[in-house]
């Protein structure tokens, strides 16, 4: 069993946009609040499954998110598993929980802000989960592959992903992805949905 425990007092890596009044215009700006998190993580493997959990509290200088959004993480975990199967075949899943913290209401006039603060810090809602599922076929001794993904939250949001990639020859790799977002601008996969793509790409290692 691999296990760490950490506890960090920092700037918020993750920005949070403000907006402020300078001569009658609206100014957005980023801010990256202080915190500090107290976390932990464990892997190990029994039988054929790999199992994996990590967990995550949290705890903000609530001042400096006043009026920049109505709720703000507090508590986060993730435990997954996977399993090898014959054919080079890998099944991947993991439940997501996100607990938040009730901020002071914000005035009207930032709710369009407070929403997407909350958007991307995935705390739309008090409690927030949901899960990924990810199925990985490689084959010719994994110079290719072919890997889907499906994540979808409760509350809205949805995601899917299908990635192909083969090594022609060493340090030539051609990729093909198509990436799906769906749900409502109050959640993070539904504020990503005009980011849809389609790509082809090739990567030439030297």
């Amino acid at each position: 069993m691999d296990w760490s425990l950490s506890y960090v007092q920092v700037a918020d890596r993750n920005p949070w946009v403000a907006v402020d009044i300078q001569g009658g215009r609206p100014i957005t700006s980023l801010r990256h609040p202080r915190m500090r998190m107290l976390g932990g993580d464990l892997a190990t493997t029994v039988g054929s499954y790999g199992l994996r959990a990590e967990a995550a509290f949290y705890d903000y200088d609530d001042d400096d998110l006043t009026g920049l959004a109505r709720r703000r993480p507090a508590f986060a975990l993730v435990a997954g598993a996977d399993r090898d199967f014959p054919g080079q075949l890998n099944v991947n899943l993991q439940a997501i929980v996100r607990m938040s913290k009730a901020l002071p209401d914000v005035a009207p006039s930032r709710a369009p802000i407070a929403l997407r603060n909350e958007n991307v810090q995935i705390a739309w809602r008090d409690t927030v989960a949901g899960g990924t599922m990810r199925v990985r076929k490689a084959f010719a001794s994994d110079r290719g592959s072919i890997e889907g993904s499906v994540a979808a939250y409760d509350g809205g949001g949805r995601f899917g992903q299908v990635r192909a990639s083969y090594a022609i020859r060493d340090g030539v790799r051609l990729t093909a992805l198509a990436e799906h977002f769906e749900g409502n601008a109050a959640t993070l996969f539904g504020g990503l949905k005009n980011n849809n793509l389609i790509s082809l790409g090739v990567r030439v290692g030297f």
